[in-house]
């Protein structure tokens, strides 16, 4: 097959910002990387992620690639069965525009086997790469680059990330053309297919001269931050991602928006109807099973570990969230790793300039600069006198067979356990740095 080529220069007279150092970046985004003091160790009504199947509990690094096991073991058989991945996904450039301060390349890529190519756009800074380089996601990929600004305003991701100098891959695919092979026979649930075009997406970047394979992430909104969610969680390689009002745990209390339930998502059932807006909806497929279950996506996040996490949280994902990213803490806690999940907040679901500000620093942290400030990785921890004494004595936390972190106290464990007014139950307690021994179990009458 031919490909025909057309070229054209636009001058738009778009503004480019100074380069950012990592220092200036790191000053305006560490706030974000601290849980509010309402919510910490508040890990709400979610199973811990660290919790294995027979109750025992994760205690170290070692132990936690057994417990991810475990977590795929339950999940993926649930989620269906992926294509094979494509390496080297073939594509058809059909035009370059060559603008202010970038060059955009409009064309379609292979990302499914047997569907006709997706149409994406890739937007590639000016100057001596390989550049650092996001996927972005999205109903289409116009509003990414910034061509639906009138009815869709501050959506144009892509845009806003190659004026910072980060190259930008925009994926677009609405939501009801994602069933594999088709809506009547899909062989796996929508959102996992959303994973797999982000791997080969990924696949795609990752064989080009002017992108740098080893700093590639993913961003989405909306439709698109479950996308890039699912992406990052289940797909292989990302460095960072961002999710912007996803909605990302299961919830049927108040409203429609995170609507997991429905067939485009994960709840794809031979012969189901669609959609299913209504609150609480009926259950098929996956998410009766999970939600059954009582399963929550909190399994899946935890799989990224210890990926770089922004939640742009919005009308849908409020700062309670927390709760639910504090088991992915709790999971770069065992790992090691420190200021690895921030979040931000706005009022609506909308994006606002704030906060989508706050997206391209964190991107140009981790992707450009390596989560590094000053040559020193922000997950040193420092070492301060009051620190090293809190070490030298015995710290517990005492955590309930549903994972949740429910006390910790300092001294000995029995007047600890006395003194934590725990209900009757059984209870592991887990000595605080400690990753030699498994936490040891108690029962409280």
């Amino acid at each position: 097959m031919k490909t025909f080529l057309i070229s054209i220069i636009v001058l738009t007279g778009i503004s480019f910002g100074a380069v950012d150092s990592a220092n200036a970046i790191w000053s305006r985004i560490k706030g974000y990387f601290s849980v509010p003091q309402l919510y910490q160790n508040d890990f709400g009504k979610y199973r811990s992620p660290l919790l294995f199947n027979d109750s025992t509990v994760v205690s170290n690094a070692s132990e936690w690639q057994k417990r991810k096991n475990e977590i795929h073991s339950f999940w993926l058989p649930l989620l269906g069965t992926q294509p094979t991945y494509i390496d080297s996904p073939s594509y058809n450039l059909t035009l370059k525009t060559v603008k202010s301060g970038f060059t955009q390349y409009e064309m379609t890529i292979a990302l499914v086997p047997g569907w006709s190519p997706i149409r994406c756009v890739l937007l590639v800074p000016d100057g001596t790469g390989p550049f650092p380089a996001v996927v972005t996601t999205y109903y289409e990929v116009e509003t990414l680059i910034g061509s639906n600004n009138a009815t869709n305003p501050k959506r144009d991701f892509a845009l806003q990330f190659v004026k910072r100098g980060l190259a930008s891959l925009a994926v677009g695919r609405q939501y009801d053309q994602c069933y594999y092979p088709n809506s009547a026979a899909a062989q796996l649930q929508p959102s996992y297919l959303h994973a797999y075009i982000a791997q080969n997406a990924l696949n795609f970047l990752r064989k080009r001269s002017d992108i740098d394979s080893a700093r590639i992430g993913i961003m989405g909104h909306s439709y698109g931050g479950k996308w890039a969610m699912m992406g990052a969680c289940l797909a292989k390689g990302f460095k960072a991602a961002v999710w912007s009002d996803p909605g990302i745990v299961f919830d049927e209390r108040t409203s429609g928006d995170a609507n997991w339930w429905e067939s485009w998502y994960l709840g794809w059932a031979p012969g189901m109807p669609m959609p299913m807006w209504s609150v609480p909806p009926p259950r098929y497929g996956a998410y009766k099973t999970l939600v059954d279950s009582m399963r929550d996506l909190t399994d899946l996040h935890a799989l990224m570990a210890p990926t770089p996490l922004l939640l742009s949280g919005g009308k849908i994902d409020k700062l309670d969230k927390w709760k639910a990213l504090n088991h992915l803490k709790s999971v770069n806690d065992i790992l090691g790793f420190r200021n690895r999940i921030a979040m931000t907040t706005r009022p609506e679901h909308a994006p606002v300039d704030s906060c989508n500000a706050v997206m391209a620093d964190f991107l140009l942290f981790f992707l450009k600069y390596d989560g590094k400030a000053d040559s020193t990785s922000v997950d040193a921890e420092k070492k301060t006198p009051e620190r090293t004494a809190m070490h030298k004595e015995n710290r517990y936390q005492v955590i309930d067979i549903r994972g949740k972190i429910c006390a910790e106290f300092r001294g000995e464990v029995k007047t600890g356990l006395r003194n934590s007014s725990l209900s009757h139950g059984v209870y592991f307690i887990r000595k605080c740095g400690d990753n030699r021994n498994s936490p040891r179990k108690y029962l409280v009458l």
